[in-house]
């Protein structure tokens, strides 16, 4: 989700960015940097379209992510949970978020699925 800043001039704007590419499995990230920075490199990685959260998930996915080298990435959860770390209900949307993390060489974040109880 792009963030928006207070007119202030606070944070990055980006109108501003240069040489920045911004890889994203979320439609709705598309559609604002589009719209706000039509200058960025924007790729989205495709996939198994999940239509309630607007983005791709699943395998094929993750093996699209796989073939890019990624600097950092924003990854958003579910839950936190102090033992368990990061937390997710969609077996789908792990295998992404944990694709993601490899791709960045993040190491020491554990990335787990929690189904809800029934």
């Amino acid at each position: 989700m792009v963030q928006r800043h207070a007119s202030d001039g606070t944070g990055p704007n980006p109108h501003t960015l240069n040489a920045l590419t911004v890889v994203t499995n979320d439609f709705t990230t598309v559609d604002q940097l589009m719209a706000a920075a039509p200058h960025l490199d924007l790729i989205h990685v495709g996939g198994r379209v999940e239509s309630a959260d607007r983005s791709g998930v699943g395998r094929l996915t993750a093996t699209v992510l796989r073939q890019l080298a990624l600097d950092m990435a924003f990854i958003s959860t579910s839950s936190w949970d102090l033992l368990r770390g990061v937390t997710t209900p969609s077996d789908l949307k792990v295998e992404v978020k944990q694709t993601a993390m490899e791709c960045t060489g993040t190491s020491g974040t554990a990335l787990h699925l929690v189904k809800p109880q029934q």
